[in-house]
């Protein structure tokens, strides 16, 4: 075996941009999270990412909810999407909203703090409905079984309209825009 032996690429072949491309990829992968939530740290880089997360599960339902009744793996699919919704939900959402947490990049505005029963009603109800939400679609499909009273027979569909205005306004309640 004979050491220091010499590497001869094809023709046409640069090794140079190669290794910048790499070396550029590898560091954009990691840079790609703090980039994203403009450098968050701490308890509001926590709720950036659980925000992110519900909003990924809200383009994962609207794609499979569709097909959930006729498919198992869109079921499948949609229910732990509405799972992760739930479990994002309620009091695990209200505990990333520690007073005095509003420094940038935090969206939250002050009025989080000044109406704290109403956000966490909205916090409490999108647990509710995508809770409702996951029974309907992992059940026959049709309508929920369970949660409120108020969320009982709807379908899932109809459920999903629900948990979207929520979010939709809680974020006008408590948002900056």
């Amino acid at each position: 075996m004979k050491f220091g032996r010499r590497i001869s690429l094809p023709a046409g072949i640069l090794l140079a941009p190669v290794l910048v491309a790499g070396v550029a990829a590898v560091w954009l992968a990691w840079m790609g999270d703090a980039v994203a939530h403009g450098g968050a740290t701490g308890v509001v880089k926590q709720r950036m990412d659980a925000m992110g997360e519900i909003k990924a599960a809200m383009k994962a339902l609207k794609a499979t909810l569709p097909d959930a009744a006729e498919s198992a793996d869109a079921r499948q699919k949609a229910v732990l999407a509405a799972e992760l919704i739930r479990d994002r939900a309620g009091t695990h959402m209200t505990d990333l909203f520690p007073e005095g947490s509003l420094k940038k990049p935090s969206e939250a505005t002050p009025a989080v703090w000044q109406d704290w029963t109403a956000f966490q009603a909205y916090a409490g109800e999108l647990r509710a409905v995508a809770g409702a939400l996951a029974i309907a679609v992992g059940g026959d499909g049709s309508q929920a079984a369970g949660g409120p009273a108020d969320l009982r027979g709807l379908s899932p569909m109809e459920l999903l309209g629900r948990t979207a205005e929520t979010c939709k306004s809680c974020h006008k309640d408590f948002r900056e825009r």
